[in-house]
């Protein structure tokens, strides 16, 4: 055998060897890329197991969210107010106050008018209260008021302002007095322990409905005076606003109930008033 030969052999071997560890390398390779890969996958199922859980969860949290905001919505339609005898009562005239200003086609409301209306802050609230219905009435050119009086005892200063209202806009603004309101509440009680309004009762967005029940304040040297007391506004309830306009309406028609409808009337009332 020659050097060629035997050289040509050695590489031969020398190949053949490499050959082998080669494959051996390539297997071991291929191995840890294989376990690199199962890894990678388990991890990744793992990765999309934790994702679902997570993808529940926020799920779960978002019909809580919306439940909440649904509550919240609901809640936000009503509003109340409770008042002590010896506390004020502004916040209830500043929020009744902002709901007639904005009314847009009618006010239904019932109340037994203000006693012993001095001109110290009792009269303000008054007289801001009948301001509201001013700006309406002058920002509205169709709105109505109509308003029930239980009682034909009221302050005269009361009717004063009342009558200035009317000025305004005397064939809108409906005010009624009933003569004989103890044989009303005789019969139906909750006239005199409750005073209703419908603000706009035929609007889903705009409709208010009122209940509020009065307190008595001993003033000194003025003896008892009736004020608001805690108070329920209930928004975007056309029904119960269209119940309330309709039985203030029926009251309208009683024969008890005598309008305030020409400026000669309505110097009577307040020559008569206290």
């Amino acid at each position: 055998m020659d050097i060629l030969e035997i050289t040509g052999f050695a590489v031969g071997v020398v190949g053949f060897l490499y050959g082998i560890v080669i494959r051996a390398i390539d297997k071991k390779e291929m191995k840890r890329l294989q376990d690199l890969r199962e890894k990678s996958q388990k991890s990744l199922q793992d990765k999309t197991v934790e994702i679902s859980i997570l993808q529940k969860s926020l799920a779960e949290k978002q019909q809580e969210i919306e439940k909440t905001l649904k509550k919240n919505e609901r809640n936000k339609d009503i509003e109340f107010f409770k008042v002590q005898p010896e506390e004020t009562n502004d916040k209830f005239y500043q929020f009744f106050g902002n709901k007639i200003r904005h009314a847009n086609k009618s006010i239904f409301l019932t109340g037994r008018g203000i006693t012993n209306l001095n001109k110290g802050a009792d009269y303000k609230i008054a007289q801001n209260y009948c301001e509201n219905f001013k700006h309406a009435l002058r920002n509205k050119e169709s709105l109505n008021v109509t308003r029930v009086q239980f009682s034909d005892r009221a302050d005269k200063k009361w009717y004063e302002l009342w009558y200035e209202v009317w000025k305004i806009a005397p064939n809108r603004v409906h005010f009624f007095i009933l003569d004989s309101p103890e044989a009303l509440t005789a019969n139906s009680p909750w006239h005199d322990m409750v005073h209703v309004a419908a603000i706009d009762f035929n609007s889903l967005e705009d409709c208010v409905s009122e209940f509020m029940i009065p307190v008595h304040k001993d003033e000194p040297g003025e003896g008892t005076v009736e004020m608001a007391g805690s108070a329920l506004f209930i928004e975007k309830n056309t029904s119960l606003s269209e119940n309330i306009k309709k039985r203030i309406f029926l009251l309208t028609l009683s024969s008890q109930c005598r309008r305030i409808d020409s400026k000669p009337k309505w110097e009577e009332e307040i020559k008569k008033g206290s």
